[in-house]
């Protein structure tokens, strides 16, 4: 691994955790910076802003960990197996990435205000993979729409 990226990884690291717990308005730069044992001129330059940081922070998260997650449906098992799938991938995710429930959690307080485009079109995706599943389990006869 070369030493820029070796200082992307630790920036990242360290952001996504503080992302987490100080939430977008709360992060700061230099706090990033320091601990990641980078100046803050390197973050800039390696990366960009704090929205630039944010984006990266998300959507590296959801790659990592959601990356897979449309091998799950695209396959022919039926609707109830391809459930199961989806709903163990995103446990397992979650499990090994705990940043990203603390961070969406913070967005749905503020209301999505820092969510990037981005990453919105990745959950809608998701989601979209969800109701295909869903819908799937309907023709099949083992879902059913309830009114509420």
């Amino acid at each position: 691994m070369d030493k820029k990226k070796s200082t992307k990884d630790k920036i990242f690291s360290v952001a996504a955790r503080h992302f987490a717990d100080f939430g977008f308005e709360g992060t700061r730069m230099d706090r990033i910076a320091k601990e990641a044992c980078v100046n803050k001129a390197s973050i800039y330059y390696n990366i960009g802003n704090k929205e630039v940081l944010y984006a990266m922070v998300l959507n590296q998260s959801f790659k990592e960990g959601f990356g897979a997650f449309h091998e799950v449906i695209g396959t022919t098992l039926p609707a109830e197996k391809k459930l199961e799938a989806y709903i163990r991938h995103i446990a397992i995710v979650l499990e090994q990435n705990p940043v990203i429930p603390k961070i969406l959690m913070r967005e749905q307080l503020s209301q999505g205000r820092h969510l990037p485009d981005s990453f919105a079109k990745n959950i809608v995706q998701m989601l979209d993979g969800l109701t295909g599943i869903l819908n799937q389990g309907n023709r099949e006869g083992v879902f059913y729409v309830v009114d509420t």
